[in-house]
């Protein structure tokens, strides 16, 4: 037994060691029908190990909201893999904690194209009284793009999903964002996301639910 996890050790250091790490410091602004004008700053941090898995782990700190979010992809290949996330959220203010648990499999073309879908489960419980709802099946999907090749110093992009950092929503609620990003050099770049998010697309009385605006800079080693 001692040799095995001696073993483990030894595998997780040389993994560490090899691994790219990235982080993630963002600011927003924002405006939601259910509480008005928020702000969050959000941090994420990720492993990319031997270019095949990925860990991550963040936390967002918002004006009435907490929320955390763990998970790992695996890359088969170049162009298919699978993702596992855990989103955990609570608000005294709004009186609630959730938490969404998903898989999904993923396929991505050059970097320029991401495709996700898979399903979740979403958990919802009031911080007083009793009772609790849970959504036991939610169809979760991503389609992400960069209109130039991802070396390119300006880039434009943009997306339709139900699933962003932190949220995991159902899927007649997607997100729609335009990103523009700017690389200082190999190392570090800066972008700027607007994120327009309705209350269902197959309601003809939806309405804007929320809208942001963040800015960011992703840093990696």
């Amino acid at each position: 037994m001692k040799r095995l996890l001696g073993i483990l050790t030894a595998l997780l250091i040389g993994a560490a060691a090899s691994a790219q790490v990235r982080v993630d410091e963002s600011l927003a602004l924002g405006y939601n029908r259910s509480f008005g004008l928020y702000e969050d700053n959000a941090t994420m941090v990720s492993w990319l190990i031997r270019n095949r898995l990925d860990l991550r782990g963040g936390v967002r700190l918002q004006s009435n909201l907490t929320a955390t979010e763990f998970g790992s992809r695996y890359y088969f290949n170049d162009y298919f893999g699978a993702e596992g996330f855990y989103i955990g959220q609570r608000s005294r203010e709004l009186g609630f904690r959730e938490c969404s648990i998903g898989v999904l499999g993923l396929w991505r073309w050059k970097g320029q194209v991401e495709v996700k879908a898979g399903t979740f489960f979403k958990w919802l419980k009031p911080l007083k009284g009793e009772g609790s709802v849970s959504e036991p099946l939610n169809f979760a999907y991503s389609v992400s793009f960069w209109a130039l090749n991802t070396q390119k110093r300006f880039n434009l992009g943009g997306s339709i999903a139900t699933l962003d950092a932190f949220t995991a929503e159902r899927f007649y609620c997607p997100m729609l964002t335009v990103k523009l990003r700017y690389r200082i050099n190999r190392k570090i770049d800066l972008y700027v996301v607007f994120r327009e998010h309705n209350s269902g697309i197959f309601d003809l009385t939806s309405v804007r639910y929320d809208r942001q605006f963040r800015i960011g800079t992703t840093v990696t080693w």
